[in-house]
């Protein structure tokens, strides 16, 4: 595995809605010290998230989905 030395940006496929009316594409970045930083083509300001944290969120999302799809097979055979 490499490690992170530089940063490494990518641009999303699609555009989203996030911070104005007008969906923009979304640069992502890796960067040093275990971060990752979202920020809107065409604009300056970066929002950081430690990956701790956005690996912590999506283990959480999983499991709300798999608790979620759970409940409805049992609701389902209820019936």
């Amino acid at each position: 595995m490499t490690s992170l030395t530089k940063p490494v940006h990518r641009v999303t496929r699609g555009a989203y809605r996030v911070l104005y009316s007008a969906p923009r594409e979304v640069v992502v970045s890796l960067l040093e010290g275990d971060l990752l930083g979202f920020r809107e083509k065409g604009r300056k300001q970066v929002f950081t998230l430690p990956v701790d944290v956005a690996f912590r969120i999506s283990v959480r999302n999983e499991a709300n989905r798999q608790a979620q799809e759970k409940r409805l097979r049992k609701k389902n055979r209820i019936k």
